[in-house]
């Protein structure tokens, strides 16, 4: 019998939407979550418009930024 591995899978749209919502609700702005998170903001901003992938990592590392 083959092993069937769990995948999840994340709305990039939604997720960013999100994420953008609760740093704002923080005050934090783009430039200040990137440096908390060591990536660009122009990264962040990807990640929030739902250009590119959210992984557990990012998610992990943008909650952290977030409770710094």
């Amino acid at each position: 019998m083959p092993i069937r591995k769990k995948i999840r899978v994340i709305d990039n749209v939604a997720t960013g939407r999100a994420y953008r919502m609760a740093r704002r609700s923080k005050g934090l702005s783009i430039e200040e979550t990137a440096r908390r998170m060591s990536v660009t903001g122009a990264f962040i901003s990807y990640l929030e418009r739902g250009k590119r992938a959210w992984t557990d990592d990012l998610c992990e590392r943008f909650q952290k930024a977030l409770k710094k």
